[in-house]
């Protein structure tokens, strides 16, 4: 143990101290740049400096001789009509990747893409730069469930039945209850009740607006005349005995008298119902209004056979005629207390297929194939009728299906319950037939007739496309003489008709009779595109036009031409040179060489002057010049805080003085420079640093683990899992990019330290700050309001004083302007305790490093002289001894004696 802690100690507090530099990152960066960039003259060897290339490439030869066209042309061949739709050939076939120019001139991306200005040693200022939101797209409406017929005339449907069934009529009350019993008008036959509602006019003589309710004595309270009893009385004898009872003071008036809200009735529904109970319905309802109010019959009640007990009578209701013929026998009205019944379910049958509604439905009596059709709304135009299928258990042992015709006297075959009617779908393809795909003016299906051939299905498909390969179509033949295929050479093979047969389609319209072949039932015919058949000449342009990638090489495409396909030049284009890359035959090797050709683009793209014609593979190369400025960012307390755009060679001073200076409240010792690259670099250290301080650790403590004493060992497991979980803080830490730089000199737009800007900088200037901050293991870690003559020490005793474990000789201040002092230093502003702290500084006290005690020390040092005296007591014992005298001795579980040297060399590996 003290062998590791003396070969590795001093490794893990250098790799735990730059470990604490770098995640200090809350308060600091670990990457201090502080010297401006070298000139370009001094990273650059003068070689790299001189390289031009002088000799120019060979001009850009004109002209050339006219390849043949792809498809030759016959005289004797009838001309073939142009048939279609006008396609183009302008359009760019893919993007093309980042392009970078190697010469003194790269490309630039176009100011359209990236949304910059293009400046010019010009100072653009950018103040509240706000790019345009785009509105979100609006999201289509789910399109509704399509219905079977619609589904039928599309040709989506299979010639199997579908099982997946509902049962009939319970959907209907899936709703809610509906007021609907109270509208409408009350039949003049309706006898009052408690709970009523009466309007009553009375106008003339006497003038009377009331809305009265019956109470539970059946009477109403008529102002200026009294009591008047209604209950038991329908609406016409009501309005007499109102008029008898005014009439007795008054004369010369009329009356109206009309029913507002209806009473509640209280009726009972019990059964196979959601809610079974007492339920209150209007004094009007009906049977469907009551089971509405509870409910609906679940799916294990019954539809057929539904009872209502009232007044004496029971009246039995089938739910079915009202459902499919709207008989209105479940609409009679219900009085208090009647008593409504839902049954269990009773028997059932099922039809499943293209049927109106199929469905599961409950039957009423005895029933038939015919009774389930009528039940399912009939047949449709798409139904297979020749057979069906009828599906039943069988001794009730399993199921069974039994063809049965729905046509004729089959239609009365009985159907019991749990049996099942499948009827399917006619075929959706049409026998026989033929296709035709690709490129003719109207692919599709068409019926087969004997003697049909290759031009006759061209001339049923309306002809060919401007498109069309010529000398290749291909037929996909599934039927016909079969012959034999190879799976195995020489031991395998089976028979198929399935074969491809190519054909020439330019001689097949002129009816040669061994191109125009005569097709067969269930033949494919695919007519290709010359894109499709060969491989389509290409051209790329790459560099300073609007949309770089590739385009087809038309017949005499120039690069006048190819530039304007690709939307023209962009406005830093360089035109007095562009550069052609093609592909030459080299004729001393089996392979094509490149050469790069050079030329005026600006005379090219003259009128009157040679432009070059392109040829297959060519790559045109248009340079742009170069853009030298950079985009930075400075935000805090200056007057115009925001981004900015300044020209290369452009320093920290002339991003200030853009932005108006800064203001009374800054605090410019605190200010923040932040850099990409920095930021880049510090993530690279800190990788390194990590998988460094990984490797030594864990080869360390892995070595503990597995080959030290059981103290040894478990407290090697413990810290080699605290490394692990240091590493993993260590990989998400954040880095800043923070370059510490000294605003506060005098000098400082004329030092070193004035760097120049890079695409990307941050300058951050923050408010001035009145407190100071400890932190690490104080008694009180807090903020301190600063004052004149704080030091070190004054802050921690304000802060109660240094915690148990503190290492008091490690502190450090962390300054506003990033840099770092510690009482560890040994050269330069080495912190004192006595040490000025000033407003927006840091004190940080750390832990001390965990060290064994001086007593487990003492006995590691017993231990291992211990061991050393023993082994050299044997080793005196073993120079007395003469050569030929033999010491030996038995170890416990061997029966062979052992040599004395034997003995001591097992002592001694022990000891290891």
């Amino acid at each position: 143990m003290l062998n590791f802690m003396r070969i590795y100690s001093p490794r893990i507090r250098q790799c735990l101290s730059l470990m604490v530099a770098v995640a200090s990152g809350l308060w600091q960066s670990a990457c201090q740049t502080t010297e401006a960039p070298a000139p370009v003259s001094m990273t650059s060897p003068a070689w790299a400096l001189a390289l031009r290339e002088d000799q120019r490439p060979p001009v850009l030869p004109q002209g050339g001789p006219v390849s043949p066209l792809a498809t030759p042309s016959d005289p004797q061949l009838p001309r073939l009509l142009p048939r279609g739709k006008a396609k183009t050939l302008t359009q760019r076939l893919e993007p093309a990747e980042q392009f970078q120019q190697n010469d003194a001139s790269p490309v630039r991306t176009p100011a359209h893409e990236t949304g910059g200005n293009q400046g010019s040693g010009q100072v653009v200022v950018n103040i509240n730069n706000t790019a345009a939101k785009p509105n979100p797209a609006t999201s289509a409406e789910a399109a509704s469930e399509r219905a079977m017929l619609e589904k039928l005339y599309a040709g989506e449907f299979s010639r199997d039945a579908n099982r997946q069934l509902s049962q009939f009529g319970y959907d209907y009350f899936a709703r809610p209850p509906s007021s609907a019993d109270e509208l409408g008008p009350v039949p003049d036959d309706y006898v009052l009740g408690a709970g009523d509602e009466l309007a009553v006019d009375v106008w003339g003589a006497v003038t009377i607006n009331a809305r009265l309710i019956v109470d539970r004595d059946g009477q109403i309270a008529l102002p200026d005349v009294g009591a008047v009893a209604v209950a038991g009385r329908s609406l016409p004898q009501t309005a007499e005995a109102i008029r008898v009872a005014i009439g007795v003071t008054k004369r010369d008036f009329e009356l109206s008298v009309a029913i507002g809200r209806l009473r509640r009735i209280a009726v009972h529904v019990v059964g196979e119902v959601a809610k079974p109970g007492l339920v209150e319905v209007p004094a009007r309802a009906t049977v469907l209004t009551a089971l509405l109010a509870a409910g609906g019959p679940t799916k294990g009640g019954t539809l057929r056979r539904i009872k209502l007990d009232q007044d004496g009578r029971t009246l039995e209701i089938d739910l079915y005629s009202f459902l499919t013929a709207g008989e209105r026998q479940a609409l009679t009205l219900i009085r208090p207390g009647a008593v409504i019944t839902v049954s269990p379910i009773g028997p059932t049958a099922a039809v499943a297929g293209l049927v109106q509604r199929p469905g599961i439905y409950e039957l009423n009596g005895p029933a038939t194939v015919a009774t389930l059709l009528q039940y399912a709304g009939g047949l449709t135009a798409f139904t297979f009728t020749p057979q069906a299928q009828i599906e039943r258990t069988v001794a009730g042992r399993g199921r069974q299906k039994f063809d049965v015709a729905i046509t004729g006297d089959s239609i009365a075959e009985p159907m019991g319950d749990g049996e099942l009617l499948l009827i399917g779908a006619v075929d959706t393809a049409m026998q026989p037939s033929v296709a035709v795909e690709g490129e003719v003016v109207r692919p599709g299906t068409y019926e087969y007739k004997p003697g049909l051939r290759v031009a006759d299905l061209i001339t049923r498909a309306d002809g060919l496309t401007i498109d069309a390969y010529l000398p290749q179509a291909l037929i996909s033949r599934q039927v016909g003489p079969s012959g034999e295929v190879l799976r195995v050479p020489g031991r395998v093979s089976f028979g198929s008709s399935r074969r491809v047969i190519v054909v020439d389609l330019a001689r097949a319209l002129a009816n040669d009779p061994e191109q125009n072949l005569e097709l067969m039932p269930l033949d494919q015919l695919e007519v290709r595109s010359v894109r499709q058949s060969l491989e389509r000449p290409e051209v790329s342009v790459l560099g300073a036009v609007r949309q770089p990638g590739k385009y087809e090489l038309t017949a005499g495409l120039t690069v006048s031409a190819l530039v304007a396909m690709a939307g023209n030049l962009t406005n830093d284009v360089y035109y007095d040179e562009a550069e052609l890359i093609r592909k030459v035959r080299d004729e001393t090797s089996p392979s094509l060489d490149v050469r790069r050709y050079r030329f005026n683009l600006g005379q090219a793209m003259s009128a009157g002057c040679e432009d070059p014609v392109l040829q297959n593979g060519d790559q045109l190369v248009i340079r742009s010049l170069r853009a030298e400025q950079v985009t930075v960012r400075i935000e805090g307390e200056v007057s115009f805080p925001g981004s900015y755009v300044f020209p290369a060679g452009s320093r920290i001073s002339d991003m200030i003085a853009a932005a108006g200076g800064v203001n009374q409240r800054a605090d410019f010792r605190a200010a923040g420079f932040y850099r990409k690259s920095a930021q880049q670099a510090e993530k690279e250290k800190l990788r390194n640093l990590t998988e460094q301080t990984r490797r030594a650790y864990e080869g360390a403590l892995e070595h503990l683990v597995k080959d030290g004493a059981s103290k040894e060992g478990l407290a090697g497991k413990l810290a080699l899992l605290q490394t692990q979980d240091l590493m993993e803080r260590i990989a998400n830490t954040e880095v800043h990019g923070r370059v510490v730089i000294p605003f506060i000199r005098p000098d400082f737009p004329t030092s070193p330290h004035n760097l120049t800007l890079e695409d990307g900088d941050r300058l951050v200037i923050p408010r001035h700050r009145e407190t100071i901050g400890v932190v690490g293991l104080v008694f009180n870690p807090t903020n301190f309001v600063a004052e004149p003559g704080t030091t070190v020490s004054s802050v921690i005793d304000r802060a109660g004083g240094l915690a148990e474990f503190a290492d008091d000789q490690r502190i450090y201040v962390i300054r506003a302007d990033g840099t770092v002092e510690s009482l560890a230093q040994t050269s330069g502003q080495r912190l004192a305790m006595d040490t000025l702290v000033l407003p927006g500084d840091v004190v940080l006290v750390p832990r001390a490093p965990l060290e064994r005690s001086f007593g487990a020390q003492l006995a590691d040092v017993l231990s291992l002289a211990r061991q050393a005296a023993e082994v050299g007591l044997l080793a005196s014992r073993l120079g007395n001894v003469s050569g030929k005298t033999d010491i030996t001795t038995i170890l416990p579980g061997q029966t062979a004696p052992q040599s004395v040297q034997d003995y001591s060399d097992t002592i001694l590996n022990r000891r290891r």
